[in-house]
């Protein structure tokens, strides 16, 4: 019998377009079948002597499908924006005012009011043990943090992404904050 390298190769190159058509096909619906319906069902799994590429690659694949499980969960369908469902949110920027790269985080809004987070900033009272009540009212001061386009800080932050520019604990002064939460009350408490 002999060996005829031209019929092999031509079989491992026909397995191997039918493989990529396969694998181009299954990354169409992506994240399907992995998360589907806002149900994951995904197992990441990498060998106990794998090594550290393998453990940040199985990281950024489980948080991708975390995200996207995240959004299908939140909204019900799978979503690429950012979607909310329940509770108080506000858009930082306004109709007016935009944020972009290297803008401050405080350039649309300054501070946000009960009328920004009714649940979250609702006024209240505080009942001291005599039962005087002490009305409040509640905001939070946005801080002058820029939104930067940067490679961030850490071990694994080596791919350039989106981030707000915050510093690090030591280093926060009264006016170097994300954000200030206050709380005012309309008569002086004991």
């Amino acid at each position: 019998m002999r060996f005829n390298f031209k019929k092999i190769a031509s079989v491992l190159a026909s397995i191997a377009m039918v493989g990529s058509t396969v694998g181009i096909a299954a990354a169409a619906n992506y994240p399907a079948p992995f998360v589907a319906n806002g149900a994951a069902d995904v197992a990441v799994v990498i060998g106990a002597n794998s090594l550290g590429s393998d453990s940040f690659g199985a990281a950024n694949i489980a948080s991708d499908l975390a995200t996207q499980l995240a959004s299908q969960t939140a909204t019900g369908t799978t979503s690429s924006g950012v979607s909310t469902s329940g509770g108080d949110s506000q858009d930082l920027a306004t109709s007016s005012t935009k944020l972009y790269y290297n803008s401050t985080i405080n350039a649309a809004r300054t501070t946000l009011y009960k009328a920004n987070l009714p649940t979250v900033l609702a006024d209240g009272k505080v009942v001291d043990v005599q039962g005087i009540e002490y009305p409040y009212t509640q905001s939070l001061s946005i801080g002058t943090n820029y939104i930067t386009y940067s490679k961030g800080v850490g071990a694994f932050l080596t791919d350039p992404e989106i981030i707000i520019d915050i510093p690090t604990q030591t280093a926060v002064t009264d006016t170097d904050y994300l954000y200030q939460y206050k709380v005012s009350f309309t008569k002086s408490v004991n």
